[in-house]
């Protein structure tokens, strides 16, 4: 359903993407990634969120036709469409994107007719052995990727032509544009509910709280917003430099990602988790659940990132209807459908010992990433 804030974002998000000079700006790859631009299969979550149309709208106006698959198109529909419309991009975010790549791997007689040559992903990174998956399967594919937000929409890209990827480590760099938006790092002891605490910035390489400040929202300013996300600032790699024009070099920056604050939250499925709203569901006195845990983990074959919560509950076994409640509340707010399903898991245990427990206190370990 519609809402003032989502037609204000729509409206943001077209705005960013109303020249040719900003919305390859906004892409972050120019030429390189638009002039081969053909058609392009979108699989990006679409559930109350403008990440479809802000996709779409960065890549419309890169020139690209683009085929709104989503989130919730079976695999299988989605590798026919690939074939019969001669696709030669494909964008999601980065779970959808491993899905697809299963899929294919998995139809031997479809692999050959799929010319996959670039894949644009968003949301969660790409592990080195995701990437692996994806040579494997599409062959020497170019991979991109975006970054945004609902704050302040698409503001940096990462493409192998403009910086470097470490293979031994899961951080993922991106170039930001600093006359569309500051970013700043802050101390780790530095969270949104503790305004007193921020002072200086920390220097170029060191890992912190990623806070922005949005240049291009004027009437909704978005000012040291803390992203949830840790990560660090750098310089551009020299291998950026000769293919950036020398009067836009000193506003470019490289911002490098290190994941989420799982302090706060956690991502799955190309989502954002808060653990405070899942802990007011799990919390109620009439789901009686004494005890939760999330966990992550690398499904096999198809290198997908699933979903279990762990749960010790003080009810009998024989209370389905508070039960079934409780299950229904959670696959709700993680947006659990059909498309995903079989990555999610709830268990039940009998006893702490059902946890998976601290190695020195012996306490149950709220959040457990297998991820990587």
């Amino acid at each position: 359903m519609s809402t003032p804030a989502l037609r204000a974002e729509v409206a943001v998000y077209r705005s960013l993407c109303s020249s040719r000079q900003m919305r390859l700006r906004i892409v972050g790859i120019g030429p390189t990634l638009a002039s081969s631009l053909r058609r392009l299969a979108s699989l990006n979550v679409g559930t109350g969120s403008c990440r479809p149309i802000m996709a779409a709208a960065c890549t419309e106006n890169a020139g690209a036709t683009v085929l709104a698959a989503g989130h919730q198109c079976p695999p299988p529909t989605v590798v026919q469409i690939l074939q019969d419309f001669n696709v030669n991009v494909l964008a999601g975010d980065s779970s959808q994107i491993i899905s697809i790549v299963h899929q294919i791997s998995t139809m031997s007689d479809m692999k050959k007719r799929i010319k996959i040559g670039k894949v644009i992903y968003t949301s969660e990174g790409l592990s080195i052995i995701q990437r692996a998956q994806i040579y494997e399967v599409l062959g020497p594919v170019i991979i991109y990727s975006i970054i945004g937000g609902a704050e302040a929409g698409p503001y940096g890209a990462s493409s192998p032509f403009l910086v470097d990827l470490d293979p031994e480590t899961n951080c993922n760099d991106f170039i930001i544009d600093t006359r569309m938006t500051v970013i700043e790092v802050f101390p780790l002891s530095c969270t949104a509910g503790e305004s007193g605490c921020i002072a200086e910035p920390l220097p170029d390489g060191e890992t912190g709280v990623i806070a922005q400040t949005v240049l291009t929202r004027l009437r909704h300013p978005v000012i040291r917003y803390i992203t949830g996300d840790i990560g660090s600032l750098h310089s551009l790699p020299h291998k950026a430099v000769g293919r950036i024009a020398k009067h836009d070099l000193r506003h470019y920056r490289v911002l490098r990602l290190r994941g989420r604050d799982h302090r706060f939250s956690f991502m799955w499925d190309g989502c954002d988790f808060q653990f405070d709203k899942l802990n007011k569901i799990l919390s109620d006195p009439q789901s009686g659940v004494l005890l939760w845990q999330v966990i992550l983990e690398k499904m096999q074959p198809s290198q997908e990132i699933s979903l279990e919560i762990r749960l010790l509950s003080g009810q009998s076994s024989g209370d389905t209807v508070h039960l079934q409640t409780l299950l229904d509340l959670l696959k709700a707010y993680l947006d659990v459908s059909v498309s995903n399903e079989h990555k999610f898991k709830i268990t039940f245990v009998n006893n702490v010992l059902g946890f998976e427990l601290s190695e020195t206190g012996r306490k149950v370990i709220r959040f457990v990433d297998h991820s990587f």
